[in-house]
């Protein structure tokens, strides 16, 4: 018979018998001792796998002595494991040779061993689960100063059992068969349509940065994408500390139905604009977007991009502005390079995670504006380069009017939007366009191949 030693710390924690199987974890063993130098079977079998993932800790004991030789170049066979249990003076704290022999005889082939392998990956992970729920229980009884970090701090810990231990990969050919069906089933293709046409579609898994001077007008083109996106049917999560719900509402409402964000602000619509916002906010109200304004930790956008994700499944996740984020994963004293740096990398993180198109409207420094030529650049960016880093897109947006104001609407014609391609992990860069600019109503419209050509031509 086996030993009955004490349970594993993770089980210690369980009011009642937790989640296991003794005779997957049997299995498992069994098959280790049996794969021999099949390289593959063995690779397979222990993938995801670690002795805290078995409940028993007798066999913890003799999976550590299995990855130990198998580290060491030794072979694995009964008679390797029994010699090293007792070089350690462990054999009979495992049930002796006898046990080991039930273990074998459990298996007469290896080749199950990756079945019953995700049987105990599967137990641990409730396991690991109920664990972390039984903790926040207690904490949550107990005195929290802070409830919505404990909160966080439970979503990010169950977000990171959720994406698992167990290594996966595509080989070539799946890969392939992939990008073949993108190009020859493009409306099947993984992309959310965006309604422009010098930028067709976002793509899930990938960061778009929007950047520009203060009051350049980044959150309301950050806007038009999104309207285009949620005409097409793209569910949007909004965080947005830097605004206001009902902000949002009255821009969305102030584009679709064409009426003077000024009146909409003051209050003083007159009666056909009264009518047409009540019509065209029922639009608006049709749109699959969720949205936050009191959001302004990492943590929270973090849990609230899983939430969003899990009940409504989104596509967009579009964040304003990056730069105003704090997070509680480093000190007080971390620098704001150091913060921006994180916030950069746990966004694209993120991304990826939850196959999300992430975008992040970010401030850039204000060292265009002393330059001849005001339009931004990859190093404008403010606060950390691993904004930069982590984007799959750079837009930078530019105003002649914003630097020079007799280039405004009432003084030189129609108000145009420059829109730089900054950074294209594709390969694409230094490419702009324009977008004529109504911001009485919160608009951007693209313009014809002739009117770009003479903005171009007479551009200051």
């Amino acid at each position: 018979m086996t030993a009955l030693l004490e349970p594993s710390s993770l089980a210690a924690q369980f009011d009642r018998l937790p989640p296991h199987s003794i005779e997957a974890e049997m299995a498992v063993l069994g098959s280790l001792m049996l794969c021999g130098d099949n390289d593959a079977l063995y690779a397979e079998t222990v993938n995801g796998l670690s002795k805290d993932a078995f409940f028993q800790t007798d066999h913890q004991i003799i999976f550590d002595v299995i990855v130990t030789l198998r580290r060491n170049a030794m072979n694995i066979d009964p008679i390797t494991v029994r010699a090293e249990l007792e070089r350690r003076k462990l054999l009979e704290d495992v049930g002796g040779i006898e046990y080991l022999a039930r273990i074998i005889n459990m298996m007469p082939s290896a080749a199950n061993g990756p079945h019953y392998a995700k049987i105990v990956r599967d137990l641990h992970l409730k396991r690991r689960v109920i664990a972390v729920a039984n903790d926040a229980l207690r904490k949550a009884y107990g005195v929290v100063d802070d409830p919505a970090a404990l909160a966080a701090k439970l979503a990010a810990e169950m977000a990171s059992l959720a994406a698992g231990s167990e290594i996966t990969y595509q080989d070539a050919a799946g890969v392939v068969d992939d990008c073949v069906r993108e190009m020859c089933e493009p409306d099947n293709a993984p992309k959310f349509r965006t309604g422009m046409p010098d930028l067709p579609c976002l793509k899930p898994g990938r960061v778009y940065v929007i950047c520009g001077n203060s009051s350049m007008g980044k959150s309301a083109w950050g806007k038009e994408l999104l309207r285009g996106l949620l005409a097409n049917g793209h569910g949007v999560g909004m965080c947005i500390p830097d605004e206001t719900k009902v902000k949002v509402g009255h821009d969305f409402t102030s584009a679709v139905g064409r009426i003077d964000r000024r009146a909409i602000e003051t209050g003083r619509l007159s009666p056909e604009q009264l009518a047409a916002y009540l019509e065209h906010s029922d639009t608006v109200r049709k749109w699959p977007f969720w949205i936050e304004d009191n959001c302004f930790t990492l943590e929270r956008v973090e849990q609230l991009a899983m939430i969003w994700k899990a009940k409504h499944n989104i596509d967009v996740l579009y964040v304003d502005y990056l730069q105003q984020l704090q997070t509680s994963a480093l000190g007080k004293n971390a620098s704001t390079v150091e913060r921006v740096t994180y916030l950069a990398r746990r966004m694209k993180r993120l991304a990826k995670e939850l196959n999300l198109a992430v975008i992040e409207i970010c401030q850039i420094n204000r060292g265009n504006t002393n330059r001849p030529d005001q339009r931004p650049k990859l190093s404008d960016l403010r606060d950390s380069g691993e904004l930069e880093n982590q984007a799959d897109v750079v837009i930078g947006l530019h105003r002649e009017s914003y630097h020079q104001p007799q280039y405004g609407e009432d003084q030189h014609g129609p108000e145009y939007t420059e829109v730089l391609v900054l950074k294209d992990k594709t390969g694409i860069r230094n490419t702009a366009w324009v977008m004529r600019t109504e911001f009485q109503y919160m608009r951007f419209y693209s313009v014809d191949v002739l009117e770009q050509g003479n903005y171009w031509r007479n551009k200051p």
